[in-house]
């Protein structure tokens, strides 16, 4: 299945953001917790929170983000 070309970049930081955010709060919990019982519960908890805060920041300042790189970089 081949989706639309516009959703390449939502896709994208979808999948970067959902990998990052469940990577991240897995380790966190893991470190500060130790993996014991309701270990999954409460990184499942965690990671939503984490992840409906990540998707939304990085849908906005994606776009400053790019333009900002594009500053610094020399065109050759």
């Amino acid at each position: 299945m081949k989706i639309n070309k516009k959703y390449e970049v939502p896709l994208t930081l979808f999948l970067m953001v959902s990998i990052m955010t469940s990577v991240i709060t897995f380790a966190s919990i893991a470190m500060h917790h130790g993996i014991s019982q309701g270990f999954i519960t409460k990184w499942i908890q965690m990671w939503g929170m984490a992840f409906s805060m990540a998707y939304p920041l990085v849908l906005v300042i994606m776009s400053p983000i790019k333009r900002f790189v594009a500053q610094l970089v020399k065109n050759e």
